[in-house]
């Protein structure tokens, strides 16, 4: 059985690096100091799981999709 709290901070840190990967690839052109500025200014705003059923067996799978990169706030499901 896998716990709610892990299963939250899993897709969490999913989330995170699919928008650090869309955000790499759109601003290519930028030094890795400017990038590193940019990621570090990266945090959650809002967060929703809905624990349907509980998380049992030998492997956890998870996953993200970038829906929307704007100027200040990104969007991943």
């Amino acid at each position: 059985r896998l716990h709610g709290g892990v299963i939250s901070s899993v897709l969490d840190a999913t989330a995170g690096f699919a928008l650090l990967c869309t955000l790499a690839e759109k601003y290519h052109h930028e030094t890795a100091d400017q990038l590193a500025i940019r990621f570090s200014r990266m945090g959650t705003i809002d967060l929703r799981i809905d624990y349907l059923k509980p998380g049992m067996g030998k492997h956890f799978i998870s996953s993200a999709v970038v829906t929307r990169v704007g100027g200040r706030i990104g969007s991943v499901q």
